[in-house]
């Protein structure tokens, strides 16, 4: 009896104490609660408000560019449609169809991008039709044609009908009207929907400049444009309105952190919405004051635990025996964590729970970045050494939050059994990646533990393995992004991870089948015309079929393996065509070998480019390495600078590439050996058209010419474009008027032909 008083003493004692303190952290998580209530809801006014003013002017700002350019549309018309050649060719008998396309259809593809155009005679009979910058038959836009049909009545007749804000029709303009064209046109410019893609369309009446100048016994022929709204020209958008993802829709599918405005033509139909991810100042404002809110509740947190561990002190006594047996059957022996069975069996018996009863959990996946790396350069024993401080750093982070396991190699999982929102899976998310970030000593170096994060966030409607493969394919998202960083599972990332998974095994087929090959588009000098390089580009050229670029295996620049593999090909195959160039006495100057950040993260990378040309008797000053700004930013930065230092110590030359278009600071032109910067074709192409870019180049040009940098211009196309760039004192260049990518043998057919090399006649 006495000792079950005790006993049930005690048990009391442990019920008062703990029904007290029940009480106490009810009051005070109370308090707390209804003053951050206040606080949030405050806070998310101010967040909502903020973003709604900024997704309006958004809106305004993009659906001014777009009647911009139909007002832009019919301006760059008038340049050939008010001519006295175009309308003497035109009313010939004999119609010089090659004439009309070189000069017309096709000038206004090259020079503004108009996707299509058609021209009718003065009967309004289709005589001749262009896309895409080629002459297409004239079935392939009749329908077009006689969609626009009630537009070219219109220009031949507008009687009784009033001009519209875009038109400049015989009358005076309408009020508001914001026509650019000068007097002497006749134009009808709309926005219309054809083949369900929204364009900019103009109808212009094709006459002469010089009155008289040609004889007419019937009306003028008219020359319909067409610039489709959306691929180029919303990527043109995105860059000139700073909009993110913009896209076009019949209907209003707007998903996960989009805005979409409708875009009507000028009888007030709705042809679709302009749907983009707007930039949220109210969002990004309270990101920043996440940090104090992580500290409040943190705190609250931590109150919570203690208090709990108090009362479950007596618990944890009686089952610590079980614990510690399930602990060896289902422990990582390294780490101690629970591993993949374990964790396996929790995500279970969690989602089978969640299905039976409300609630919401997480699945985050975290995989360490360049694990391989430590193991290759400091050992086994370092990357053991790296495993144990991760673990230990995510048992800290979670601390009762949640669960943590190691599913084996560098890969560890975490289940946050509470979480309901994706807004509390991102603030655990950004902990971590935070409390990772932070590097730790071994042996005298410091070790990186950054890793990528995915989360999948599941309210009770999916099973366990499609929890976890949903989280696997945010975590490869993550990666893909540049690592070290999170991304939450959407549902289109399934199609992203196709595409990527495609584009591997594209690289791996070209490995596997050697179909990997450097093309080669020569450098110019600008002065003299001619050769002095050539930049290597790589191709997949698959029998019986066309060559195709990098463009289709792109994931693989990101992937160590494939990276490393694909340029020991390259650089081996250029390694060889150099010197058989050299041993046929072909002065090609140098060759220019472009290199991924995952390359450059590789420590053997320079050494083993060094050796190859060694071992072909080759000197360093025949190749150059070229790499873009993105590569000196971030965790790359260190890698790269050590890369580049031994390369310029062996006398390779580097050629920072498309400068001018990343986030690279000037100061990397003096961090870096930078020897040779290449202006992006992007500031090229409308050189002679855009003032803005004239005076981009012309300070880019002046910025080189201070350092002693030789400069490079790249997309150059036209002769115009040669002489500007010459005339501003740019050394050399590189595009298609002076050749395109070509194979080996060619290139040296090009510099073995007689006298020197030239680019245009």
């Amino acid at each position: 009896m006495g000792v079950e008083h005790v006993r049930r003493g005690g048990r009391e004692a442990a019920a008062a104490g703990g029904r007290f303190s029940g009480a106490v952290a009810r009051t005070v998580a109370a308090i707390v609660l209804g003053a951050l209530v206040i606080a949030g809801l405050a806070l998310h006014w101010a967040t909502r408000e903020s973003d709604r003013v900024s997704v309006e002017r958004q809106a305004q700002g993009a659906l001014h560019a777009i009647h911009t350019s139909i007002d832009e549309l019919a301006l760059q018309q008038e340049t050939v449609a008010v001519w006295d050649d175009a309308a003497s060719y035109l009313l010939a008998e004999r119609r010089d169809m090659q004439w009309i396309h070189d000069n017309m259809g096709s000038w206004l593809h090259r020079i503004f991008r108009h996707d299509a155009a058609y021209i009718l005679d003065g009967e309004d009979r289709l005589i001749y039709a262009t896309a895409g910058g080629e002459r297409v038959p004239l079935a392939r836009l009749e329908t077009a044609a006689r969609s626009l049909a009630p537009l070219v009545r219109l220009v031949r007749d507008p009687r009784g009908v009033a001009a519209g804000r875009h038109d400049r029709l015989a009358g005076p303009l309408r009020p508001g009207s914001t026509v650019r064209t000068t007097g002497r046109t006749v134009h009808a410019s709309r926005i219309a929907l054809l083949g369900g893609r929204p364009a900019a369309v103009s109808v212009i009446q094709v006459k002469e400049s010089t009155e008289g100048y040609v004889s007419r016994r019937g009306r003028w022929p008219v020359l319909v444009s067409i610039r489709y709204l959306d691929r180029d020209f919303l990527a043109d958008l995105s860059e000139r309105q700073l909009i993110a993802s913009p896209r076009f829709s019949r209907v209003e599918d707007v998903r996960g952190g989009e805005a979409a405005t409708p875009l009507d033509d000028e009888r007030g139909q709705r042809l679709g919405f302009l749907i983009w991810r707007p930039e949220l100042p109210g969002t990004r404002i309270l990101w920043k004051l996440l940090p104090a809110i992580l500290l409040v509740v943190s705190i609250l947190a931590a109150l919570a635990t203690l208090l709990g561990r108090r009362l479950s002190h007596s618990v944890a006594q009686v089952e610590s025996a079980e614990a510690e047996a399930k602990r060896l059957a289902y422990h990582d022996p390294l780490t101690g964590l629970p591993n993949r069975t374990l964790f396996q069996q929790w995500l279970v018996a969690l989602a089978a729970e969640r299905q039976r009863s409300p609630g919401g959990f997480a699945v985050l996946l975290l995989d360490l970045d360049e694990f391989k790396l430590v193991n290759d350069t400091l050992g086994h024993a370092a990357g053991d050494a790296l495993l144990v401080e991760v673990a230990r750093r995510l048992e800290a982070a979670m601390d009762g939050a949640g669960r943590v396991a190691r599913l084996g190699g560098d890969e560890f999982a975490l289940l946050l059994e509470d979480a309901c929102s994706a807004v509390e899976v991102d603030r655990h998310a950004g902990r971590l990646i935070r409390l990772l970030d932070a590097p730790f000593a071994y042996d005298g170096k410091w070790l990186e533990c950054r890793a990528s994060l995915g989360a999948c966030l599941d309210l009770g409607d999916t099973s366990a393995p499609d929890i976890l493969k949903c989280a696997d394919m945010a975590m490869y998202a993550a990666k893909a992004e540049g690592r070290g960083t999170y991304r939450l599972y959407a549902p289109e990332m399934s199609a992203s991870l196709e595409e990527r998974s495609a584009m591997l095994a594209v690289a791996k087929r070209a490995l596997a089948d050697e179909l990997v090959t450097p093309f080669y588009q020569p450098k110019v000098d600008l002065r003299t015309g001619n050769i002095v390089g050539f930049e290597a580009l790589l191709r997949c050229c698959p029998p019986g079929e066309a060559p195709f670029g990098p463009d289709r295996l792109a994931a693989a620049f990101d992937h160590s393996a494939l990276a490393a593999e694909l340029s020991d090909r390259m650089i081996a195959a250029v390694v060889d065509d150099v010197a058989g160039w050299r041993a046929l006495g072909l002065a090609f100057g140098h060759v220019a070998i472009n290199a991924s950040a995952a390359e450059l993260r590789d420590p053997a990378f320079a050494g083993r480019l060094i050796a190859r040309l060694a071992a072909a008797g080759l000197p360093a000053s025949c190749v150059q390495l070229e790499v873009t700004e993105s590569v000196l930013l971030g965790r790359s930065s260190e890698s790269a600078e050590r890369c580049f230092a031994a390369l310029a110590a062996a006398g390779v030359k580097l050629a920072l590439d498309d400068f001018g278009t990343g986030f690279a600071s000037l100061s990397h032109l003096k961090a870096y050996p930078v020897d040779v910067i290449k202006i992006d074709r992007s500031f090229i192409q409308d050189l002679d058209a855009c003032p803005e870019d004239g005076a981009i180049v012309r300070a880019l040009i002046g910025l080189a010419e201070a350092l002693g940098l030789e400069v490079v211009a790249e997309g150059i196309e036209t002769r115009r474009q040669r002489d500007l760039l010459a005339g501003l004192g740019c050394g050399f260049g590189q595009g298609y008027l002076f050749g395109r990518a070509m194979t080996a043998a060619d290139a040296a057919a090009l510099l073995a032909a007689p006298g020197p090399a030239r680019a245009a006649a």
